[in-house]
């Protein structure tokens, strides 16, 4: 950049309610992975307005790398409720199935290509009752059921539409070309490589990511480090045993929650500690049928997590 840093602090400083409320809005209407349709339309709305070219739709992603892809009906039910919360209903059309956005500034002089990436995705989670949460203070808490932004993708995709708008408005201070990716399901490790499979890399010489978290000092600071995110491969379980009368004919049944639940018990003893390397984490886990019926089936949702994708191997081969 070669222009007036300072004019760039203040202007960020003139945003910072801008900021505030975008990253509000998207914490009260969130959406998990492939479902983003009202925060996408928000951000081409706001992107629009503010006079920078996006690119969306469904040619965004490699459909041969959309993993965990909702079926139709859960893919239609989301459009609908984001229309009814606010979502324009013609961009919604044009997104044929598919959010996510691509905005790009072109400053027409030579440079390099820099890409900025902002997760846009919620989490599975029920967001709390209790009084003394912040957003249920302020008044803007989730509105849509087992869905919550806990992973500060709130406030990533509310600092990517600040970044873009900043630099739209600087651009003559830059060179080359700046891309802000708006990604989708990047829970669950999905939405990243059906967009790069896709092509929303190619020319791009450096990308660039961020991720909120709280300070080892809770002080307001900025690092360049990814320690305790890394590599992560994820993996479920059934469990296949045979139903019996839990009064009857206990000993005829094998009960499969039981063997489950020694299964996770094992598992968890290799490593749960955040100091080392390794991670190894049992999110979900469901089975059987009644409490008088010897369980034929349990169902369990894991992953593991290290420095390299080899070593997320390794822990999910480790007898």
């Amino acid at each position: 950049m070669n222009g007036d840093l300072e004019a760039l602090f203040r202007a960020v400083d003139v945003m910072e309610e801008d900021l505030v409320q975008l990253r509000r809005g998207f914490h009260q209407y969130p959406e998990t992975a492939w479902l983003e349709f009202r925060t996408t339309s928000q951000i081409i709305t706001y992107l629009e307005e503010a006079g920078i070219p996006v690119h969306f739709g469904p040619d965004l992603v490699n459909r041969d790398f959309a993993w965990g892809r909702p079926d139709y009906a859960s893919r239609q039910a989301a459009m609908d409720r984001a229309i009814d919360q606010g979502a324009d209903p013609q961009i919604i059309r044009q997104m044929a199935g598919f959010p996510g956005a691509i905005a790009q500034i072109d400053t027409g002089r030579p440079g390099p290509h820099l890409a900025f990436r902002f997760d846009i995705d919620a989490n599975d989670l029920h967001e709390t009752l209790k009084a003394d949460h912040f957003p249920n203070q302020a008044g803007f808490r989730s509105k849509n059921p087992d869905a919550m932004h806990g992973c500060g993708h709130d406030g990533h995709t509310a600092i990517g539409l600040v970044l873009a708008k900043l630099v739209h408005r600087y651009q003559e201070d830059f060179c080359g070309k700046i891309s802000f990716i708006f990604q989708i399901a990047e829970e669950g490790v999905r939405g990243a490589r059906a967009m790069v499979e896709a092509g929303v890399l190619e020319g791009v010489d450096y990308l660039l990511a961020c991720h909120i978290l709280k300070s080892p000092e809770n002080e307001l600071a900025f690092y360049s480090d990814w320690s305790g995110l890394y590599a992560t491969s994820k993996f479920n379980v059934t469990i296949h045993g045979r139903s019996a009368h839990a009064g009857l004919a206990p000993e005829s049944g094998h009960n499969a929650i039981l063997a489950a639940t020694s299964a996770i018990a094992n598992m968890n003893m290799f490593f749960q500690d955040s100091h080392g390397n390794g991670r190894l984490n049992i999110g979900t886990i469901n089975g059987g049928t009644g409490r008088n019926v010897i369980p034929d089936f349990c169902y369990f949702e894991a992953e593991t997590r290290g420095p390299a994708e080899k070593s997320t191997s390794t822990s999910m081969t480790r007898r």
